[in-house]
């Protein structure tokens, strides 16, 4: 008996042992998501920790001119996230793609604790701060939390207006280069000269009104990105209990000793029904075999 108590604590202790590197082993992955998720993702002491309902309140009408991007990073349970992605995607739908646009998805499914996703879309300027904001509630009614936010702005209007400034200097150029054409002779040297120079300023016109039409189009339509990772929440929110986190670590733990039990059982019951064959084997190949041995001198003899 004292034996088997030994054995018992040496599986429970080497259990134990696979349990903490299973957890320090999510730690690790759950900190590479992190990373896996654009540069802005926050750690969980940073500032946007304590954001988790909808993050900063910013309108687009506090800065005209100001093309916006934002960008949201959530951490909730990996089953959920399929489910959110779903309705976050059905929310711009619902907009029409007048005011909402998908334009990006990415799922990557490994196990059911290592799942991340991401939904980007295009929405109307005046639709951003509400899309995201409710979004991040659908995160929250999940038992998500909001762990990082970046709202980044370009000066879109002031680019507008320098592009415009630029253009109308162009085209004041060329006009008074081609009214010099006008008045020269086709055998003129200097012609060839005023041509090229035309053509140039007629590039830089093209390369200044495409500007001009990104910076409209940034204008009018809001990128938005939303990136879902697998994890807990940062203790402390949501409706998560401590004392329930701590059966539920404390159940890994008994499948991790019953596991390693089931392992050692098929690993240490093979060898020793082999053991016990082959001592069943001699006891009744001894009795012939010491028979063998006192004949063998007689008939020397």
């Amino acid at each position: 008996m004292t034996n088997i108590w030994k054995i018992a604590a040496i599986a429970l202790l080497a259990g134990t042992a696979m349990a903490c590197g299973t957890e320090r082993g999510s730690y690790e992955y759950e900190e590479s998501a992190a990373e896996a998720v654009p540069e802005f993702a926050a750690s969980e002491d940073s500032a946007f920790a304590d954001m988790r309902g909808a993050g900063p309140d910013v309108s687009v009408t506090a800065a005209p001119g100001v093309a916006f991007d934002y960008r949201y990073a959530y951490r909730l349970d990996g089953p959920k996230i399929e489910t959110l992605v779903e309705r976050h995607a059905a929310a711009c739908e619902e907009l029409g793609v007048d005011q909402c646009r998908i334009v990006g998805l990415r799922y990557n499914l490994r196990d059911e604790n290592r799942i991340s996703a991401s939904l980007a879309v295009k929405l109307a300027p005046e639709r951003a701060r509400d899309f995201g904001k409710q979004a991040t509630g659908a995160v929250v009614e999940e038992g998500g939390m909001l762990v990082a936010q970046e709202i980044t702005g370009t000066d879109a209007g002031a680019r507008i207006d320098a592009a415009n400034r630029a253009q109308s200097r162009i085209r004041a150029e060329i006009a008074e280069l081609q009214e010099q054409l006008e008045g020269m002779s086709a055998n003129n040297r200097a012609r060839g000269d005023i041509v090229a120079r035309i053509d140039q300023l007629q590039r830089q016109l093209r390369a200044s009104e495409g500007s001009e039409q990104q910076a409209e189009i940034a204008l009018a339509e809001t990128p938005m990105t939303f990136h879902y990772g697998a994890g807990d929440v940062i203790p402390g929110w949501g409706d998560k209990s401590p004392i329930a986190g701590a059966f539920k670590t404390a159940g890994y733990l008994f499948q991790e000793v019953i596991a390693f039990v089931i392992v050692m059982a098929g690993a240490v019951i093979p060898l020793a029904l082999i053991f016990w064959l082959l001592a069943i084997a001699y006891r009744v190949a001894a009795p012939a075999i010491a028979v063998r041995r006192k004949a063998a001198p007689e008939a020397k003899e």
